[in-house]
């Protein structure tokens, strides 16, 4: 959110390598594949539309995702980021009532006061499990919406900002479930907005092996048929601070991922875990990497490729 640094982002329209990436040569780990697994029996809710318009930048920034901490760099996320010029207009996610509108210098709805700067907070039409959602969106230099208003999808709400602790001008974007003021009860808005046409989204866990999530695993996306290239980087979810939804129980999610196959590596002590995974327009595909308790197949190769540099996709 705040946090992040300040950048102008590229929007290619396919997977293509930024100027950015760079690859290194490190000690080859073994590459183990795991097989596909079955999904949670959960429902999509993808019902939420792009906070910004699409002849701006409508795409979360894939270098500072929900849940992470960018590797070390910055806060746990609590959101997404969505990286536009000061006066981008910022627009409601879906119908609903709005709950606040205002800064936060005295009502807090972050770790400390003014930390989302101007901010618009609107109570959703929709209910998720008989719980109310909240949308959130943080750091605005306009509002023009007020409390107690309602407001429709699309609906202007205000306009890209830097305010409160942003170092740059950008949308933060949250969903909370039940609580308003809960900066704990935020969800991956990821899993709420639905993809670009031709895009899906890959959800899914990394396990240890006892079962449990493993937070902060380095992960990396490639094509299938091009396994030394990756073309995203990413981590799960850190440990503390972030919720994995009722129903998918995630700790990884990419998002706006064109369709077609690919495969997911998660980077674990002395291992690396692939799996492969097929992404389908408008759908949640499910990956799910735990180091195999039985024998393992391990792929050959002669390097390992570090991904340095930043793609938004």
């Amino acid at each position: 959110m705040a946090t992040m640094p300040t950048f102008t982002p590229t929007l290619p329209p396919a997977l293509t390598a930024s100027p950015t990436v760079s690859t290194t040569i490190a000690p080859l780990l073994p590459l183990v594949d795991v097989p596909p697994c079955s999904p949670p029996s959960a429902s999509s809710h993808l019902w939420m539309a792009h906070p910004i318009p699409p002849e701006a930048n409508d795409w979360a920034s894939t270098y500072y995702p929900y849940g992470s901490t960018a590797g070390g760099e910055y806060l746990i996320h609590h959101g997404v980021d969505l990286v536009n010029p000061e006066g981008t207009p910022v627009l409601a996610a879906g119908a609903g009532t709005v709950f606040y509108a205002g800064d936060d210098r005295e009502r807090v709805f972050g770790p400390q006061p003014n930390f989302y700067g101007r901010l618009v907070i609107v109570r959703m039409d929709r209910e998720y499990h008989g719980q109310p959602v909240f949308t959130l969106y943080g750091h605005l230099s306009a509002i023009v919406v007020q409390e107690g208003q309602g407001v429709e999808m699309g609906q202007k709400l205000g306009e890209v900002g830097a305010t409160g602790i942003a170092l740059g001008s950008h949308l933060h974007f949250e969903v909370r479930v039940t609580d308003p003021y809960g900066y704990y009860a935020t969800r991956n808005p990821e899993l709420w907005i639905g993809p670009h046409p031709g895009r899906g989204l890959i959800a899914g866990q990394v396990l240890g092996e006892d079962g449990e999530p493993l937070p902060e695993v380095r992960l990396a996306l490639y094509p299938a048929h091009d396994p030394q290239h990756p073309q995203r980087e990413g981590w799960t979810y850190a440990s503390r601070g972030v919720n994995s939804d009722e129903e998918w129980f995630e700790n990884l999610v990419w998002g706006d991922v064109p369709a077609g196959e690919w495969a997911v590596v998660a980077h674990l002590p002395g291992q690396r875990l692939r799996q492969r995974v097929t992404v389908r327009p408008g759908e949640i595909s499910w990956v799910c990497l735990q180091p195999p308790a039985g024998p393992t197949k391990v792929s050959p190769g002669k390097t390992s490729m570090s991904y340095l540099g930043r793609q938004c996709l």
